[in-house]
């Protein structure tokens, strides 16, 4: 479906970005801003670093809260180092290790509690609003299929996700898509400088490091640029937990379960939805189906990208 001119299409995009506005304007509280969206908990609250303690914040009662407190505390008092720190955020070493989005906060927000509180939590809205520029790049208004996969990036479930809980993957993602904007426009290394950035943002971001070319030519010049574009990916994210470890020691590390041999993470997953869908019945409608189906969204993604390769 096409039309004549790009007009009505960039009123349909213009409406969704309106509506994700007006959504966003529902999260606001007054006297306590947007902290709603970083998702502090109260039974947690004796917990809390004394700077987010002695401001105006919300907290979801009942709630031991969710991930985006963490990273929000570290914003709030940047000094890893503190003890008080270490006992206030839910596995320091590892949540320090995402260390970029809470520092551009804490600078966006000039190191006062409740401005950096605020900035944080605003930072996944702004860079929604990027992503959907640079979206544009790909996805131009000119057809249904365009508005479809434009919108369908900006308002899937991690995105959204990302947004309603102060998460890191939102803004990881825009400089990811940052990163593959520079390597189609012949810039590889901003792009390897950018992806090394994303990856003190959300460690797992320098996977994105494979869209990098791989040298054609034998030639030792081309090998050496190649290593040159991996080492600026990998050194930020390497030294920075190299300066955590030696700092504040590694703890739990409850990020190295993020990893696993080749497929076998997806294989115990596998195993572990069909077993509960088993249990509770696929009629149930409970967690087991819901994660079966995102289990299968996955699986059929994965298996597009491998058979249509280009």
């Amino acid at each position: 479906m096409r039309v004549g001119s790009p007009a009505p299409w960039r009123l349909l995009y213009g409406g969704l970005v309106l509506l994700f506005t007006w959504i966003v304007a529902h999260y606001y509280i007054p006297g306590q801003g947007f902290t709603f969206l970083i998702e502090f908990g109260d039974l947690n609250h004796e917990r809390y670093m004394p700077e987010v303690r002695a401001v105006n914040h919300f907290e979801l009662p009942r709630s031991h809260g969710y991930d985006g407190q963490w990273y929000a505390q570290i914003a709030v008092h940047p000094n890893v180092g503190d003890p008080e720190l270490s006992r206030a955020v839910d596995t320091l070493p590892y949540r320090a290790r995402r260390i970029l989005f809470s520092l551009t906060a804490w600078v966006l927000g000039a190191g006062d509690p409740i401005r950096v509180l605020n900035a944080y939590a605003l930072q996944n809205v702004a860079c929604w609003y990027l992503l959907a520029g640079l979206l544009l790049r790909w996805f131009p208004p000119r057809s249904f299929g365009n508005l479809f996969r434009w919108s369908a990036v900006l308002f899937s479930f991690g995105l959204i996700v990302s947004m309603r809980g102060s998460l890191v993957d939102g803004p990881s993602l825009l400089l990811v898509a940052v990163g593959m904007a520079l390597i189609e426009s012949g810039r590889p290394i901003w792009a390897a400088l950018v992806l090394g950035v994303s990856g003190l943002g959300k460690d797992s971001s320098v996977l994105s490091a494979t869209a990098l070319e791989i040298p054609d030519s034998p030639k030792p010049r081309a090998w050496a640029l190649a290593f040159l574009k991996v080492a600026l990916v990998l050194l930020p994210i390497l030294l920075w937990v190299l300066c955590l470890e030696l700092w504040i020691g590694h703890g739990s590390d409850i990020g190295a379960r993020n990893f696993s041999a080749p497929f076998m993470g997806i294989w115990n997953k596998v195993i572990d939805s069909v077993a509960g869908l088993v249990a509770e019945g696929p009629s149930s409608g409970g967690r087991a189906l819901f994660d079966f189906l995102v289990l299968v969204g996955l699986l059929v993604q994965f298996l597009f990208f491998t058979v249509r390769i280009r």
